[in-house]
């Protein structure tokens, strides 16, 4: 039996990352209460527990507290975009650069308090964004590599024939005199 590839061996937890990604930025726009003061699951409710006590609070209290819906709104729209262009293989370094970012900031604010640390999803959720923030969606399967969605236009790797190969000369054109 042959070795699989790295990349490709990846794949599995890009389609994971990118599913859990985007169901729980949808879970969070379906919730009736999310985005309503009083309701149980409330947004700013949340906030304010994720930033007692917790090193990641200042941030929410600088940024997140003042406009909770607007952070709510946000934080959910970043994850289903995350989680899309992961599991599609769009942009995958910047996404899991982004995906691991915001594990990060919910590890030191919401999941802050489990005990122990390695119960609490987020921590996870940072290191397996890890490898596609270093490689992107390299030897895998992606949308990225379609000849769609790749740059147009010659590139010096992609040129090639007797174009390509005729040297430079200063040979005037037709019409011009040479000096």
């Amino acid at each position: 039996m042959t070795a699989m590839r790295p990349g490709l061996a990846l794949l599995p937890l890009r389609a994971f990352l990118g599913g859990t990604f985007t169901y729980a930025g949808i879970q969070k726009l379906a919730d009736p209460g999310f985005l309503h003061p009083g309701a149980p699951t409330y947004i700013g409710t949340q906030l304010q527990g994720f930033a007692s006590g917790t090193p990641g609070g200042f941030i929410l209290r600088a940024f997140a507290l003042p406009h909770p819906v607007l952070a709510g709104i946000g934080v959910a729209i970043i994850e289903i975009v995350v989680g899309l262009f992961a599991a599609l293989g769009l942009l995958t370094r910047p996404a899991a650069v982004a995906g691991m970012g915001l594990s990060v900031l919910l590890f030191l604010t919401a999941s802050w308090d489990t005990s122990p640390y390695f119960l609490g999803p987020d921590l996870v959720f940072a290191f397996a964004w890890l490898p596609f923030a270093l490689s992107g969606a390299a030897g895998q399967p992606a949308l990225t590599t379609c000849s769609a969605v790749r740059p147009r236009g010659p590139s010096a790797a992609s040129v090639s024939g007797p174009i390509a190969a005729a040297p430079a000369t200063n040979r005037p054109r037709r019409g011009e005199s040479q000096v």
